[in-house]
């Protein structure tokens, strides 16, 4: 299945500009957007066949001056103000504010492996305490 043909136009695969995002090469944030809106729709009507609730969870580790724009945290940004979630019934837990993750923010050396950014096991841990008090589980 294509997934990209709901949100990319015919004439706009053709088009050779691509713009540099963070760490993605995207022809825009428009267009990412639009291909993550589909995304999230086809996963919610995977989770109607399945008879479950999607659930999103957003540990927001990352910020958006990491590597200047962001994909991700762009969509997130758009999702919430158009409350695309809310609209979807996709339940979205946002643990930004968790004091789990703010300390986990501030020491990243403490928390991450080194030269890869992923949670190292006291990171990992930081990260399933929040979760658990978010009580999504």
């Amino acid at each position: 299945m294509n997934y990209a043909s709901s949100c990319i136009k015919e004439n706009e695969l053709e088009q050779p500009k691509v713009s540099t995002f963070g760490a993605f090469n995207v022809a825009s944030i428009e267009q990412s957007n639009q291909f993550s809106l589909a995304m999230f729709k086809h996963l919610k009507d995977i989770s109607k066949e399945c008879d479950t609730d999607l659930r999103v969870i957003f540990t927001g580790v990352q910020e958006k001056n990491n590597f200047g724009t962001y994909p991700t945290l762009e969509f997130l940004d758009y999702a919430r103000k158009i409350r695309f979630f809310e609209e979807e019934g996709i339940t979205f837990i946002d643990l930004t504010s968790n004091p789990h993750l703010i300390d986990y923010r501030k020491n990243l050396k403490k928390y991450t492996i080194k030269n890869d950014g992923h949670p190292n096991e006291a990171g990992a841990e930081l990260l399933f305490k929040a979760i658990n008090q978010s009580g999504i589980i």
